[in-house]
């Protein structure tokens, strides 16, 4: 797993919150939050980890 892939983990299930739920509230795709948290992605673009930062900042994350 890549460090990204680790701490979008760590903080999804922080948040109690499964892929689909933070593939719905960021607008990334259930597919890449699975292949980043397994490290079958071996990054992201920024705008990605933006998104996926986003529900975090407004409280849903």
């Amino acid at each position: 797993m890549t460090y990204a892939g680790k701490k979008v983990k760590d903080a999804r299930k922080r948040s109690g919150l499964t892929q689909r739920q933070l593939a719905e509230a960021s607008g990334v795709s259930v597919s890449t939050i699975r292949k980043l948290e397994q490290g079958e992605r071996s990054g992201a673009r920024m705008e990605t980890l933006h998104a996926l930062a986003k529900p975090r900042s407004t409280g849903r994350f």
